[in-house]
């Protein structure tokens, strides 16, 4: 009786981890879908810029930030802290 009672047991909360889990991870799933998508329009984007301006090569920001890039990095990184914050609130919303 006492294993039925560990099997059920472990069973039920094996089924409501994944239930969790499951959404979790869809959520990750969809964010990852959403940076990968913006990402790959980026890579576009540089690509007809490097055509159009006949680049041969690549300045990385190891050799050299530019002010520009470091705007970027700062709104990106604000506009995420925001997001975050949005659905932390959406979540825990104060009563």
């Amino acid at each position: 009786k006492k294993e039925w009672s560990l099997d059920y047991i472990t069973e039920t909360v094996s089924e409501n981890l994944h239930d969790v889990l499951k959404n979790e991870l869809k959520k990750i799933r969809l964010g990852t879908n959403s940076a990968d998508k913006n990402t790959q329009i980026l890579i576009e984007f540089m690509n007809g810029l490097y055509f159009h301006h006949g680049y041969q090569g690549i300045m990385t920001t190891d050799l050299l930030e530019l002010e520009e890039t470091k705007l970027a990095k700062k709104v990106v990184g604000e506009r995420i802290v925001n997001q975050r914050q949005k659905r932390l609130d959406k979540e825990y919303p104060k009563s």
